[in-house]
């Protein structure tokens, strides 16, 4: 059994505003980069890295200018299929009870947001990565515990009167939320080890007329930084909360009719100036959070 702490052939990281769905069975990942993240910087990173010195030398690095709606990495000769890891520790996001590199805190729209179907629509997606093989986990938590609010319409105003539901400006109107409901902490950064177990195992990256074979290197990790990040302070203000991936990804697919806003329970505060690419949860940058979009891995497109 292998675990992330194994020194993989491949490693391949997610961070940023995304939708990840990874399915042991039947044995595919698709990972939906969403097509308007104002002030959320899109890029991919192709490296290979020293276990000796830990030298990185870039190999390609695509941005939104080049690359394509479909990029994919597909995985020869590996036999391991889709795994996602889950510690030997019990999981309790609630309590914050859990192994750090658990897959399970990663924040699943249909078990932990909205406790019901959803049906995805690819056409808010930029690119949709695909992945036939590797071992999925944590890489890193939120600082912040989430709370979820569901938004009321007009019509479930008196209905929920009696959870005293509050009033919260938002722009130029105002919305009525429902009582808070805490989640805990969530993944903001998920990573993937492929392990190549045989000699002639070897993994081909595709975007458009770009191909790169990876093959087994002595000494030498292949990596893929798979990123859509916040570019600076500005990018928080830039996305109302949440409304982003129901805007593109949720509505008028099929899915959930109310909106659910999240937010950090007590924000931690974060660094100032923000680093380029923040390690948190913040305020108004919660959808830095990597996200599944059901239980059962519901492709994505």
């Amino acid at each position: 059994m292998k675990f992330p702490s194994d020194t993989p052939a491949i490693r391949i990281g997610f961070a940023g505003i995304m939708v990840v769905s990874a399915s042991e069975k039947p044995s595919l990942c698709q990972v939906g980069i969403l097509k308007d993240a104002p002030g959320h910087i899109l890029k991919v990173e192709i490296s290979k890295v020293s276990g000796a010195t830990g030298e990185k030398q870039i190999v390609a690095t695509f941005t939104d200018d080049n690359l394509t709606d479909r990029f994919s990495l597909k995985v020869n000769n590996g036999g391991k299929g889709i795994s996602l890891f889950n510690g030997d520790d019990e999981f309790s996001r609630s309590s914050d009870q859990g192994h750090p590199m658990d897959f399970r805190w990663v924040l699943d729209f249909e078990r932990d947001v909205y406790g019901e179907s959803v049906s995805i629509n690819k056409g808010g997606f930029r690119s949709i990565f695909e992945l036939n093989e590797g071992l999925f986990f944590t890489i890193r938590r939120s600082d912040d515990k989430l709370e979820k609010r569901r938004i009321l319409s007009s019509a479930q105003n008196e209905a929920h009167n009696m959870h005293n539901p509050e009033t919260h400006q938002h722009g130029n109107g105002s919305e009525r939320l429902a009582k808070p409901q805490t989640l805990g902490r969530v993944a903001t950064a998920i990573g993937v080890n492929v392990f190549f177990d045989r000699p002639e195992s070897e993994a081909i990256f595709r975007n458009g007329e770009y191909t790169s074979v990876l093959k087994p290197e002595e000494d030498i990790v292949h990596e893929i930084a798979i990123s859509q990040s916040r570019q600076d302070a500005a990018a928080i203000q830039a996305l109302p909360n949440h409304s982003v991936l129901y805007d593109q990804v949720i509505r008028g697919s099929g899915g959930p009719k109310d909106r659910i806003r999240l937010e950090p329970v007590d924000p931690v505060q974060p660094p100032t100036p923000i680093p380029p690419r923040g390690t948190d949860v913040v305020a108004g940058d919660t959808h830095g959070v990597c996200l599944t979009p059901g239980v059962g891995g519901t492709p994505v497109g």
